[in-house]
């Protein structure tokens, strides 16, 4: 996981933690999905701004 994401002080890790603490307990199984998705995504751009040479997971593709 990125640096920025791991620091407690940081805007991202507490968007991170936000998206993740409602997703987990969200009621609507699609607003779930949908949540986990963005959390997903949000990491693997994070991950990519960072230097990583990342491929396109497919879940996140379409």
């Amino acid at each position: 996981m990125p640096e920025r994401a791991l620091d407690p002080q940081s805007a991202i890790c507490s968007a991170i933690g936000l998206l993740r603490a409602h997703s987990r307990g969200c009621d609507s199984i699609e607003t779930r999905r949908l949540l986990i998705h963005t959390e997903r995504w949000l990491v693997w751009m994070l991950r990519c701004e960072e230097g990583e040479d990342l491929p396109v997971p497919a879940e996140l593709a379409g």
